[in-house]
């Protein structure tokens, strides 16, 4: 069978395995080392030997152009590259294989999609054959390249150039033969940094003198071994192989930004430029415009790149040119929403948004934006609510001028705050008039006997008109409930008690107050000598008249018996003595506070 393609070696395998399914070794489904060896055996490699080893890779070029390969973007590439084969062993090492991982991060070339390989006359200049060839082994002859530590050194100068080892180099490999080999579809890694250097995994088996298999090439080309549908570039025994990684001299190129983010209040004293904090000073505590600025700093180790998509984690879309996926709804956007395009288009009801929409009031970020050397900057303005404190985050996705695509690549968080004005208020008093007043008079009473003869008298009472009874107080307690009232007196009370009310800080005598003159007490006829005194403070309220005064008139009279008994007024005439009182006001004197 011969096989001029991987896809061609895949169906022998798949052959190979319907054949074999009796066999332990898993993943025969690749083409890497363990894969193959477990198509003619049962066991596991362990490659503890040393004998052959890929010392160095050198001149990774492109097969078609011959340019050198230094990078490589996310996704897949051919390269043809000459392998530096090293021997430590005297004795030949017959029927190497090589075997490359396609994949730079897997930890070995035992499992998995590789370019496996020999050594031919095709690929290598120091082509050998030292296992024993026909009649031995068929009629074909063996071409499966061997080596031996008898081989001859490779010099390589600092540039990894193979120069004469009889002249200027700096590297010396002893035993080492030169092997070119492609390896097609092998994987630059979109997970790896910018810059990293990819690394090939690779293993290399042989056999040796005694327990060689005669190995052929499928049509003399450098591709894998297979005999019967067998490989044939296999260990000899689970430890005649060696693994290891080595540097491959390509590093990943893929676009790449970084981006920040600040914040700007205009009006803010002390002013609050450019910050990862904003926030709303005593003028504008309340919220109001703030504008966000987005700083695109490429980070591509080649080319430019360009942003088509500037997504907010509270706003929304900030610019989109259709060729990446609809950026999130902002949350801030989402909780604004009330109704269907109100406040801003894209609400379908309260709390909810459309992906993509946004409630900002307006940007200066148009994409696409493409970054060269020098970092790019754009602006949006939005609306910050009142009693508000938002931390919110912008990130951008693109691509390459040429190739790649970047993000969604997220920048420095930035917080503003704004508060809500404290409550006041106030109220103002002014004066316009005094309309009406009250005023407390202390009024004095003398009651005097006028009768002739020995015509005496008993005092009963004392009344005043409007006040009332002189000898109590209007309101229990004395209480100023408003109005014509009597709040204190010394009238009817015992000689050397308090007055009641605001009369009780005298004490009642025989010229101010007492008990009503009665039976021996009685008011005496004649000169006057027997009068009965007392006080009372009596309160009157008004209007003001025209002049800005108050009056009242009131007048005292009493109840009297004679010392015959005789009572009511038929038996006596009375002089009651009628009392105006006037209060005036001064003009108002103001003042607020």
């Amino acid at each position: 069978m011969s096989c001029r393609t991987d896809g061609c070696k895949k169906m022998a395998l798949m052959v190979a395995m319907l054949a074999m399914l009796v066999l332990a070794v898993p993943a025969f489904a690749g083409n890497c080392l363990q894969d193959e060896y477990g198509l003619t055996a049962r066991q596991s490699l362990n490659c503890t030997a040393n004998d052959v080893r890929v010392a160095k890779v050198i001149n990774v070029r492109d097969p078609n152009t011959g340019l050198p390969i230094t990078t490589c973007t996310p996704g897949t590439f051919t390269f043809l590259a000459d392998f530096l084969v090293q021997t430590t062993s005297s004795s030949p090492r017959s029927n190497i294989g090589l075997y490359f991982q396609k994949d730079p991060t897997a930890t070995n070339a035992l499992t998995g999609t590789c370019s496996d390989n020999i050594l031919t006359p095709a690929n290598d200049a120091k082509y050998e054959e030292l296992d024993p060839q026909p009649p031995t082994k068929g009629a074909v002859p063996d071409n499966c390249g061997d080596t031996s530590s008898n081989d001859t050194p490779v010099c390589l100068d600092a540039k990894n150039i193979v120069v004469p080892c009889s002249g200027p180099h700096t590297q010396t490999f002893t035993a080492t033969q030169v092997v070119s080999a492609v390896v097609t579809n092998f994987i630059c890694p979109s997970t790896l940094p910018n810059g990293t250097e990819l690394s090939l995994p690779n293993c290399t088996s042989w056999q040796v003198p005694g327990s060689t298999v005669q190995c052929l090439s499928n049509d003399g080309t450098y591709e894998g071994a297979f005999l019967n549908s067998k490989p044939t570039a296999i260990p000899g025994s689970p430890s005649k192989c060696n693994c290891d990684t080595i540097p491959l001299g390509i590093t990943v190129q893929k676009p790449s930004v970084e981006v920040t983010k600040d914040c700007t209040i205009a009006g803010n004293s002390p002013a609050q430029d450019h910050l990862s904090k904003c926030t709303f000073g005593t003028a504008n505590v309340e919220g109001g415009d703030v504008v966000y600025t987005v700083g695109i700093t490429n980070k591509s180790n080649f080319g430019d790149a360009v942003v088509d998509q500037v997504c907010d984690s509270q706003y929304g879309t900030i610019s989109d040119d259709g060729k990446v996926s609809a950026c999130a709804a902002g949350d801030l956007c989402k909780s604004q929403c009330t109704g269907v395009d109100t406040p801003f288009k894209g609400c379908t009801g309260a709390g909810t948004a459309s992906a993509g929409t946004s409630c900002i009031k307006s940007t200066t970020c148009s994409t696409p934006i493409t970054v060269n050397g020098t970092p790019a900057s754009c602006t949006f303005t939005a609306s910050q609510p009142e009693k508000k404190d938002i931390t919110d985050t912008v990130n951008v996705s693109g691509g390459g001028s040429s190739t790649g695509t970047f993000g969604p690549t997220s920048s420095n968080s930035v917080e503003v705050v704004s508060g809500e004005a404290p409550s006041t208020a106030k109220i103002d008093k002014g004066y316009v008039s005094t309309k009406a007043a009250c005023v407390t008079v202390r009024y004095s009473v003398d009651v005097t006997n006028t009768s002739g003869f020995d015509e005496n008298l008993s005092l009963t009472g004392l009344v005043d008109t409007p006040f009332g009874d002189l000898t109590k107080c209007t309101n229990a307690g004395c209480t100023n409930t408003g109005g014509n009232l009597i709040l204190g007196t010394t009238c009817g009370v015992a000689v050397g008690s308090a007055g009641l009310g605001s009369l009780s800080g005298v004490t009642a005598s025989s010229t101010n107050g007492g008990a009503l003159p009665t039976g021996s007490s009685q008011l005496q006829a004649g000169t006057g000598s027997s009068d009965y005194k007392c006080q009372f403070d009596a309160q009157f309220c008004g209007a003001l008249d025209a002049t800005n005064c108050i009056s009242n008139t009131d007048r005292v009279s009493g109840s009297f018996t004679g010392d015959e008994g005789e009572t009511g007024t038929s038996f006596i005439t009375v002089t009651n003595n009628s009392f105006t009182v006037k209060e005036c006001l001064q003009p108002a004197n103001t003042s607020s506070q």
